[in-house]
């Protein structure tokens, strides 16, 4: 059963300040709250006993919602192992898969219906494969080192292909124009599994001239330090976040000739540089996207039957929010605030595709 939040600014306004008044204003545990009234927020899950550290979160479309907990295994993969829960659609604990290493990239791939866990996204990269069927496993490793050094974040599947971003680059030393350091090598592969080796080939490199969308002429250069989460909008162009410089990357026709990118800088009213894990495209108007707090250990719930055509909302992990972008202007407009540090997230439309 859901747990509903008190949620609305005026709500918050009161409530705070009856805490001042009776001299509790030092020990008032900030929630969080819904800072438009088209969409209302409930607690989804928290975290099963000794769990910890939520991020990715995926679904096999038919009702199971997976969360990777990663239990503070650190991005190398060393001090531990990561838990996959399926949870029902009111947030009850259905199942459980234990897998070695750090899970921060998860997606379910309807094609063989196993999930892909990328492991260890800052160096000593693999993939498990989870059946959440039987609960099999299989464990694959890479056939080379990742070129830029570090590790590989997350997974898409489109027609038949797999695209991974490379996370944790080798940068350059940094400057004015890349104050994060110039990533040259691969941020984006297209991966290949021959036996339970996976080989990659470079699909978008860290140096490429993208389209600026701010005004849909000038080229530049990202500096991709960061390659992080990867998905797709409801063009089916992948989308990756480069999650430290504040920028969408749109790819259409990946690893095809007719490759075309482009770049969205994302902004706030703030001077500090927002960042963004996740990115949604909702499918509907009617739908809930699932938001994991990976510090709070839980999963919220954030729903409406008003979501914009064509839109996009982009969890904030340094700003604790969940917002919508203007995918025009990359300004980030903030729908639910509060929050301790946001990462993964998910869109589920109301009604199955198609209807």
């Amino acid at each position: 059963m859901k747990r509903r939040l008190v949620f609305g600014p005026g709500v918050a306004r009161l409530s705070c300040l009856a805490f001042v008044l009776l001299g509790f204003s030092h020990t008032v545990t900030a929630q969080p709250i819904v800072t438009n009234s088209n969409y209302s927020l409930a607690v989804f899950a928290k975290a099963p006993k000794g769990l910890t550290n939520p991020d990715s979160i995926t679904t096999d479309g038919k009702g199971t919602i997976f969360v990777a907990y990663a239990n503070g295994t650190q991005p190398d993969g060393t001090g531990g192992s990561s838990t996959i829960v399926g949870f029902g659609s009111t947030g009850s604990v259905l199942k459980k898969y234990h897998v070695v290493g750090k899970c921060d990239g998860m997606k379910y791939d309807p094609a063989d219906r196993k999930l892909w866990c990328e492991l260890n996204e800052d160096a000593n990269p693999a993939v498990t494969l989870v059946d959440p069927a039987t609960g099999h496993k299989t464990h694959y490793s890479f056939a080379a080192p990742p070129a830029a050094g570090g590790g590989y974040d997350d997974v898409v599947f489109l027609k038949g292909q797999i695209f991974i971003s490379a996370s944790n680059p080798n940068v350059q030393p940094p400057t004015p124009q890349t104050p994060n350091g110039q990533n040259v090598f691969p941020s984006i592969v297209k991966a290949t599994i021959v036996g339970h080796r996976i080989s990659v080939t470079p699909v978008l490199m860290g140096n490429a001239t993208l389209i600026d969308i701010s005004d849909n002429a000038t080229q530049r250069l990202a500096q991709q330090s960061d390659p992080d989460s990867l998905t797709l909008d409801q063009s089916g162009h992948l989308v990756l976040d480069s999650q430290a410089d504040g920028e969408l990357i749109f790819l259409t026709a990946p690893g095809t000739p007719n490759q075309v990118g482009t770049v969205l800088h994302l902004l706030t009213s703030s001077s500090t540089q927002v960042t963004v894990d996740d990115t949604v495209f909702p499918t509907q108007p009617s739908g809930t996207i699932y938001v994991v707090d990976t510090s709070a250990n839980v999963v919220y719930a954030v729903s409406s039957h008003a979501f914009p055509p064509n839109s996009a909302f982009s969890a904030s992990d340094n700003t604790g929010v969940l917002a919508q972008v203007d995918l025009t202007t990359g300004q980030l407009t903030s729908i639910v605030s509060g929050m301790k540090s946001p990462h993964g997230a998910l869109f589920v439309p109301s009604l199955p595709l198609g209807q």
